[in-house]
């Protein structure tokens, strides 16, 4: 709403808005430049003689956007304020003025979809057009002008020290009709925050006083430690310090915990990130965490870097193959490599990096003055697993001795980690609370065994008597098979209750501590898997699917002694086990008979468990029979069938044995 009334204000200001409406366009140019222009036109020319150039300029780059619908408007705006000027009467002869109706209203109706106008309502005031009055006003104008314009730069200077300080601007989105929340969506996908926050752990809590059954590796990590602590000897004798390790080993093994017990008996800051925190759909991202990691431990040195299962970053890089994805994982990959040259001795920083697939990482970060030193972090021996459960077993209250507890958990563990174990005592004490026990009893081990082995125990209802008698047929020809055999590991236990890990029985052998193997002991155990097979096409006339796991791990069995162990006659000694990342150089003639020694050892496996089953068919059905009287059998119970065992028995076994006998009587 446009509305004019009497008083005083500068006329310039009435071209200023006559401009920002397009008024100015609507009148006609004369040619004649005797003529004097009329009217409106007159108006108009006697404002710009007083507008600003700067004014003038702007008004004319909004008037350009004018709708003819809008100019029309302003066109009737312009004749009234010319009507008006056509009024003005004069009082003295030197004073003029313009004297209005003061109920005379215009209305401007504007699209505010083309223009939006700066206020809801311009008041207009016409003045005298005393030269003087005008002059001052005008002067007064242009003062205010400058010092809008001087507040803009200053406005324009803070803009661009934010936007330098924000390292990730926010981003400027068209939000388009009808696209429901998916802008918001997008937004909050793209938002900002695109850095995962690095993990500062300034206390550990860990020491190595907890840390067990790698006594090896924690003496090559000590010497970290010691680096960090005392530089200046080394320095001084001349020795470059190492800049970091990798902890190499199988899952649960403790290589995590063996980083963290490395800061906290260093007393440095512990920085913590998984391999997959560097991975992320957008490029780029996974060299910016880099960044932001190194510059948090310079920032907090000296300090102990931990990136966790780095082989989701480090693969061999593909040579030429194209992919976007591991175009970014190379990105992310490089980014490290040139952190980790970045470092000085001075810097204090010790980087240590985990992972269980050494095999695939790239060479370029295996190098010296990188990863200086590979420290194998393997599954712990009989003593180590004793060490580790004490460890564990300090936590719980037991009804047994503690060293004898210990002793019973590392004997039934051959081949656990140290997370197995700590699981497995954390399952004796749950189960030992479900019963209603206030303290731990070796029988909560046995079963906290089984259920991080197997899974928990699972109903039976839905079998029939025939199914529980077919996996009663099916587990005694792994036992009877497994006992009699020479070379196989002893059987400690055998049940028929099916677990929630999908199976329905199992036999539980108790492995060597060394896992080296000749051809007859592998031969032997591919004849005790095949027993169970066996067992059903002799006792119950016909073979079930319940046999694929059997399947599975007997063929891979034989895939390794005919590509990898070099145990066949036709191929030789010759590796050709392949690897995830490479395709196998194998020609097809070479694959064929891989796959027809394969087939050649698993027939033969089979044939000797049949032949073996027919002949002790009545130590099968003995066993069978007790399994569904009891659902679960030891060692104990298969000696009393079987006599005792022949072989050579691993550590632990006897007093295994006499531990069950104990409890049975």
């Amino acid at each position: 709403m446009l509305r004019v009334v009497q008083s005083g204000y500068s006329s310039s200001r009435v071209l200023c808005l006559l401009y920002q409406r397009g008024g100015f366009l609507l009148r006609p140019f004369s040619t004649d430049k005797d003529k004097k222009p009329e009217g409106i036109n007159g108006l108009i020319d006697d404002l710009i003689k007083k507008m600003p150039p700067g004014v003038m300029n702007a008004a004319m780059k909004q008037a350009m956007t004018m709708s003819p619908e809008q100019r029309e408007e302003v066109l009737k705006l312009g004749q009234q304020l010319f009507g008006a000027r056509k009024r003005r009467v004069t009082d003295t002869p030197d004073d003029e003025e313009l004297k209005m109706d003061k109920n005379i209203e215009f209305k401007s109706e504007v699209d505010s979809t083309k223009e939006k106008p700066a206020e809801e309502e311009n008041v207009i005031y016409i003045e005298p057009s005393a030269p003087k009055k005008e002059e001052k006003v005008e002067k007064e104008e242009e003062k205010v002008e400058k010092e809008e314009e001087k507040a803009k730069k200053e406005e324009k200077v803070k803009e661009k020290e934010k936007e330098e300080k924000d390292a990730e601007p926010d981003i400027d989105f068209i939000e388009f009709p009808n696209m429901g929340n998916f802008m918001e969506q997008f937004r909050n996908m793209m938002g900002k925050e695109t850095s995962k926050k690095v993990e500062i752990v300034k206390e550990t809590g860990v020491r190595f006083s907890d840390v067990a059954g790698i006594n090896e590796a924690k003496i090559e990590i000590m010497e970290f430690i010691d680096f960090m602590k005392n530089q200046e000897k080394y320095i001084q004798i001349g020795a470059r310090i190492p800049k970091g390790a990798l902890l190499s080993g199988p899952p649960g093994t403790g290589k995590t915990l063996l980083a963290k017990a490395a800061a906290g008996e260093a007393n440095v800051p512990f920085l913590y990130m998984s391999g997959s925190d560097f991975v992320e759909l957008y490029a780029g991202v996974g060299a910016k965490r880099v960044r932001e990691l190194f510059a948090e431990a310079r920032k907090n040195a000296p300090c102990i870097i931990f990136i966790d299962e780095i082989d989701a970053i480090g693969k061999k890089r593909n040579a030429g193959k194209f992919s976007g994805a591991s175009d970014e994982r190379e990105q992310t990959l490089n980014q490290i490599l040139v952190e980790m040259d970045g470092f000085k001795s001075s810097d204090n920083v010790c980087v240590f990096a985990g992972t269980n697939r050494v095999d695939v990482l790239d060479p370029a970060l295996l190098r010296a003055g990188r990863f200086d030193r590979h420290i194998d972090v393997d599954l712990p021996d009989f003593q180590g697993r004793v060490d580790i459960a004490q460890i564990y077993l300090k936590k719980v209250k037991l009804h047994e001795d503690r060293d004898f507890m210990a002793q019973k958990i590392a004997e039934i563990t051959p081949g656990y980690s140290g997370a197995d174990i700590s699981n497995m005592v954390n399952e004796a004490a749950l189960l030992a609370v479900r019963r209603g026990a206030t303290e731990v009893w070796l029988q909560d081990v046995m079963s906290g065994a089984d259920r991080v082995m197997c899974g928990m125990k699972k109903s039976s209802h839905g079998m029939t008597p025939r199914d529980k008698q077919r996996i009663a047929y099916h587990e005694a020809g792994h036992a009877m098979i497994g006992w009699l055999s020479e070379h196989t590991d002893p059987c400690l236990k055998v049940s028929i209750i099916p677990r929630t890990n999908g199976a329905l029985g199992f036999t539980q052998n108790l492995p060597k501590e060394l896992q080296m193997y000749t051809e007859q002991e592998l031969q032997e155990l591919l004849r005790q898997i095949m027993g169970g097979r066996a067992g059903e096409l002799v006792c119950m006339s016909d073979i079930t699917t319940g046999s694929r796991d059997d399947l599975r791990k007997g063929s891979a069995i034989a895939e390794s002694m005919v590509s990898a162990y070099g145990f066949s006659e036709k191929l030789g000694p010759v590796y050709y086990e392949e690897s995830e990342e490479e395709e196998r150089g194998v020609s097809e003639e070479s694959l064929r008979t891989i796959e027809a020694e394969k087939r050649r050892l698993l027939k033969s496996a089979f044939d000797d468990a049949v032949a073996m089953v027919r002949e002790n068919k009545k130590h099968v059905e003995a066993i069978a029979k007790l399994l569904l009287e009891k659902e679960t059998i030891t060692s104990v119970d298969l000696e009393g069938i079987m006599g005792k065992r022949k072989g050579v028995n691993p550590v632990g076994y006897s007093s295994l044995i006499k531990e069950m006998e104990k409890e049975q009587k």
